[in-house]
């Protein structure tokens, strides 16, 4: 199966909601050998999201990242970049984020394995669409 980044991250992030609540013991294994699966990509994802950042990121004058502001507040995580360059950044995170890698053996998900008892939001399932199975 082949996934883009920005959907390994999507399932990622489901995932964790999921990873707490008690399931059925071949649903849990499941979860935890996608998660060990897909983990890796993330960090090699987040390693070039952090050069492409550095490359664009305003400084300041010591050299720290400029955070972006909202109503004139700090928001976390998220760093200011110039308006002339914004459009490359933007280009540049949407070409990553578009980086298939193949997982010949990704575990997948039946839905008929879940009980009725778990609770996912729309989003997350969406998320969640290319690992489960009817």
């Amino acid at each position: 199966m082949k996934l883009k980044n920005g959907e390994v991250l999507g399932i990622v992030e489901a995932l964790q909601e999921l990873r707490t609540t008690k399931l059925p013991f071949s649903v849990a294994l499941s979860i935890n050998q996608i998660l060990q699966t897909l983990e890796p990509v993330v960090g090699i994802y987040q390693q070039f999201f952090v050069a492409i950042r550095d490359k664009y990121a305003m400084r300041d004058a010591q050299g720290n990242l400029v955070l972006a502001q909202v109503f004139e507040k700090d928001v976390p995580n998220t760093f200011q970049i110039p308006r002339d360059q914004d459009d490359a950044f933007q280009g540049e995170v949407l070409d990553l984020q578009n980086e298939e890698t193949d997982f010949p053996t990704l575990p997948t998900i039946s839905t008929a394995s879940l009980p009725d008892t778990v609770q996912v939001s729309p989003a997350n399932l969406e998320l969640l669409a290319p690992i489960l199975v009817q």
